[in-house]
């Protein structure tokens, strides 16, 4: 199938925004050299650079996809956009039980889109805007949430590009939730199965303005925009992502005015890619014709995606 490049599906009237990214040499030495976030006493980390250097870069290109959101493919594109019209207006205040029914409902939708023989949702997280705060603030607050992991706190909107996972760190996110039985039916046997995480992103209370959600082309970038990070999941966990390094070639894209009636799935890993994307690097972006607004909130899940391969 040939693929329509996202360049093409741009419709919409574009923008500027600022991106953050880290600032390093390329890191493909097959080491997690980097690690960010609070390192307990009794944890060594002598060949780790700590604490990674950022960089913000201004005035990139942010192409609007509205208009073209239903051509969006995750085979084609790792972007896939489906109306979702759910009664519920779900908040981090939410019960749990209606949480857990968004998710289940969600889970169906995506085990039925796929033809999927298994889909679970492994984490899920609200965020909501929290321009007031300083930077200094903010990494504070998400050092807190990564070593407690309390969902029912709002993330603050990410600031750092980066995908949610390296091939290395998904494959061990998903052996830390599956039973025994399950990682070797499909985790042990990649020739027969197909396992992807997924990304699935929807505006809650009103539709996101201030701060959407910017998407990063993975055609657009090279083996070495992408740097592996650690950083602990929980005091008993270490996860690794991807932080991206800034390349002028990379090509930006986003959905004007997302409504929580659209659901927006993205790819954070995929064993079996072939010819199509990897991943989509993401990071959410202050839009300027909204600079004194502060109130977009969303909730993400987390999803494993295995299906079996066609012989």
């Amino acid at each position: 199938m040939t693929r329509t490049p996202l360049s093409v599906l741009a419709r919409g009237t574009p923008t500027t925004a600022s991106f953050q990214f880290i600032d390093c040499p390329p890191n493909h030495d097959g080491k997690s050299l980097y690690y960010a976030g609070v390192l307990e006493p009794d944890q060594q980390y002598s060949d780790a650079k700590l604490n990674p250097a950022k960089q913000t870069v201004s005035g990139i290109p942010v192409k609007d996809l509205r208009g073209s959101e239903l051509s969006l493919s995750l085979e084609q594109h790792g972007l896939q956009f489906v109306p979702f019209p759910y009664h519920l207006s779900l908040r981090v205040e939410s019960d749990k039980q209606e949480i857990f029914a968004y998710i289940h409902r969600v889970n169906i939708l995506v085990k039925q889109l796929f033809k999927a023989e298994l889909v679970f949702t492994y984490d899920y997280k609200f965020r909501k805007n929290m321009n007031y705060m300083g930077e200094g603030d903010f990494n504070q607050i998400l050092k807190d949430l990564a070593l407690t992991n309390d969902r029912s706190i709002a993330d603050p909107a990410s600031f750092m590009t980066h995908v949610d996972a390296t091939p290395a760190g998904a494959i061990r996110r998903l052996r830390r939730y599956m039973s025994e039985k399950e990682c070797k039916e499909y985790l042990d046997h990649p020739e027969m199965y197909r396992v992807r995480i997924i990304n699935v992103w929807r505006p809650v209370a009103r539709a996101v303005y201030d701060r959407p959600l910017g998407l990063l082309d993975y055609f657009s970038t090279v083996p070495e925009d992408y740097v592996k990070v650690q950083f602990h999941t929980s005091t008993e966990n270490v996860g690794e992502v991807y932080w991206m390094r800034y390349n002028k070639d990379q090509q930006w894209y986003y959905i004007n005015s997302h409504t929580p009636e659209e659901l927006l799935m993205f790819l954070n890993y995929d064993s079996d890619y072939g010819d199509g994307p990897k991943c989509i690097p993401h990071c959410s972006f202050q839009h300027p014709d909204y600079p004194d607004s502060s109130d977009r909130q969303s909730i993400e899940l987390r999803i494993a995606v295995i299906c079996r391969k066609e012989d």
